[in-house]
Formats: C-alpha cells, sequence, structure tokens
C-alpha cells in the first residue's frame, strides 16, 4: 500500500504489476478497491521473474525487485526478493527506464544460503535484509551506492530467526529524522527494532 492507499502487487507474468487504486471509504470507515477499477502494467524488461514492488507516490517514484536474465534465481521456493532491485523516475508518466540497479546478496551454495527477502524504502535508503543470516543491507535511494549494513547485536545473543515473509522489514522516519528498523522475528515471538541517525554514517574502506 502506498501512502496515498493504492493497493499494488506483483504477479510473475509478462503483465506482473497490478495497481488497485483507492476508490474511498465505506460507511464503516473501510477503504474500497474493485477489480474493475485495477489496471494492468507490463512487467520491466529486465525483470525475468518480478518479486518486489514499493511505490511512493510523492516522487511518483518505483521500486522493483527480482531475478533478471543476467542474475537468475537459483530454485524457486518464492522466498526471495531476487537479486536486483531498480528505481524507476516518473513512473506514472509511463518511463520504464531504470534509473539504478543494485545487485543484492545471493549466493545460495553459501552455509547458511544468502538470499535476500525482503526490502523497505523509506527517507533517503533503501534497506533490504538477508533471509536466513538477518543481515540489513543499507543503499543510497538516490543513487544506488552501498551505505552500510548491520545484524543482530550482542541484546539478542547475536542471532535472529529466518526472514521467510514478502514484507519481513518495515522502516519508518521520525519527524526527527531518525530511522526505526522493524525485522521480523518470528522464531522468538518478536520483532527486533534498530534505531539508526538521520544520517547514516557508511562503512569506512578498510
Amino acid at each position: 500500500m502506498d501512502s496515498k492507499g493504492d493497493v499494488w502487487k506483483t504477479v510473475r507474468t509478462a503483465n506482473g504489476i497490478r495497481h488497485f487504486p483507492l476508490q474511498g471509504i465505506d460507511a464503516k470507515g473501510n477503504p474500497i478497491y474493485s477489480y474493475s477499477s485495477m489496471k494492468k502494467i507490463a512487467t520491466p524488461k529486465m525483470f525475468t521473474d518480478i518479486r518486489r514492488i514499493e511505490y511512493i507516490p510523492e516522487t511518483d517514484t518505483m521500486y522493483l525487485s527480482g531475478f533478471t536474465a543476467e542474475r537468475p534465481a537459483f530454485k524457486d521456493d518464492g522466498k526471495d526478493l531476487g537479486t536486483e532491485i531498480a528505481r524507476y523516475d516518473n513512473w506514472s508518466k509511463g518511463n520504464r527506464k531504470e534509473r539504478f540497479r543494485i545487485t543484492v546478496p545471493f549466493q545460495p551454495r553459501a552455509n547458511p544460503e544468502i538470499l535476500t527477502a525482503s526490502m523497505s524504502i523509506t527517507g533517503d535508503y533503501i534497506f533490504a535484509i538477508t533471509f536466513k543470516t538477518a543481515e540489513v543491507y543499507v543503499y543510497n535511494a538516490k543513487t544506488g551506492a552501498f551505505v552500510t549494513k548491520f545484524k543482530p547485536g550482542a541484546e539478542v545473543a547475536n542471532e535472529s530467526g529466518w526472514i521467510d515473509i514478502p514484507y519481513g522489514i518495515r522502516v519508518f522516519r521520525r519527524a526527527n529524522g531518525e530511522y526505526l528498523v522493524f525485522a521480523e522475528e518470528v522464531t522468538k515471538a518478536k520483532v527486533i527494532m534498530y534505531r539508526l541517525p538521520a544520517k547514516i554514517q557508511p562503512i569506512k574502506a578498510s
């Protein structure tokens, strides 16, 4: 759901983007959507298998993720975000040329395997979290450049359950600019919350 109440959904087909505009509010306060008002949008050509979607109406910016011909899936379990994230400017005007492409962590033969599960775009950053290792990767939302990464610390015994739902990370930006990052952790019946400053410090090159 975007900030205006519209719902966006991906379907793994050639016309794989579904846009459900908000039709109003009913007498009991529920939002109204309908298949008759739904719009089907073609999947951008770079994706062979589209997975996640986030649209920012204030800037008409679309962020999509999935697998590509250059970086295909290793196996099809449906839990992966894919291998790349792309940003599209002026989406509502028909632009389907990506501004940038981000290659996200994807090492299916590693032990434990490293797959990116979920993403959340908030403020100046793209946050993406891995499936079994629960590492959060942060990228610049304007350029796609890698900024930093972090993972569960000593406060939670340096461990987390698997991030195995499509939107297992959500980020909220407070009025003071601080970022609150919420990561799914169902194994031990909790959500891990990270607090990050308004200006996130990048990892220094060693």
